[in-house]
C-alpha cells in the first residue's frame, strides 16, 4: 500500500516521491503526506502523465487531475511518461506492455511528433498555471530530446529532468553525455 511506504519513508527522512497515474499511488502518497503534519514544501512530488493520453486537450486534463490528487494541488515536477502514445495497446488498457514499445515509439513519425508537441504545450500551459513547479520527460532518447528542443518554448528548454533507467547493463552513454551538455538532469 502506498500510504505505509510513504509514511514509513517519510519517517526515515525520504523527501523525494515518484508518482505516475499508471502506478496509481498519488491518493496513497497524499494520504501519507498530509498524514506526516510535514510543510508540503519540504516534500518533493514528481508524477507522470500516462502515455495514453494524446494531444493538447487529454494531457492538459490529465495534468489538472495529477495535481488536484497532489497534497497542495500542485506536483514539483511533472514529466511525459513516454514519448509515443498506447495507440496500438486500446485506450483503456491500465498495464503496460512493453513488448510493444517499438511499435509506439516509431510508429508514425508525424503524427508522434505532433502529438509529442501538444504534449509538450499542454505540460509547458500546466507549469504556467501553477499545476508543476517544473516539466520535464521520462524515457526520451536523444532524438525525441532533439526534436523536443525544436518545439519547446525558450522558457521550458531544457526540461529539467529526463527520468530514464540506468544501470551497468544499460548505461545508455550517449543519452547521459546529451542531458548533462544539455543542462538536463537524468
Amino acid at each position: 500500500e502506498a500510504r505505509h511506504a510513504v509514511s514509513t519513508a517519510l519517517a526515515l527522512g525520504y523527501r523525494l516521491f515518484d508518482s505516475a497515474e499508471v502506478y496509481k499511488n498519488m491518493q496513497g502518497v497524499r494520504e501519507a503526506v498530509e498524514l506526516s503534519k510535514l510543510e508540503r514544501a519540504s516534500i518533493t512530488l514528481q508524477s507522470k502523465v500516462s502515455f495514453v493520453h494524446k494531444g493538447y486537450a487529454e494531457v492538459f486534463r490529465a495534468a489538472k487531475s495529477i495535481a488536484s490528487q497532489a497534497p497542495g494541488g500542485y506536483v514539483d515536477v511533472l514529466l511525459l511518461h513516454f514519448p509515443g502514445t498506447a495507440t496500438d495497446a486500446g485506450k483503456n488498457d491500465s498495464i503496460l506492455i512493453w513488448k510493444k514499445i517499438d511499435k509506439w515509439v516509431i510508429g508514425d513519425v508525424e503524427i508522434g511528433r505532433t502529438l509529442r508537441a501538444e504534449a509538450w504545450k499542454a505540460l509547458e500551459d500546466a507549469a504556467t498555471a501553477g499545476l508543476a513547479k517544473s516539466i520535464g520527460v521520462s524515457n526520451f532518447m536523444v532524438s525525441h530530446l532533439e526534436e523536443l528542443r525544436g518545439f519547446a518554448s525558450p522558457r521550458f528548454w531544457p526540461p529539467a529532468v529526463n527520468q530514464v533507467e540506468l544501470h551497468p547493463f544499460l548505461p545508455m552513454e550517449d543519452l547521459v553525455q546529451y542531458c548533462r551538455k544539455n543542462g538536463i538532469r537524468v
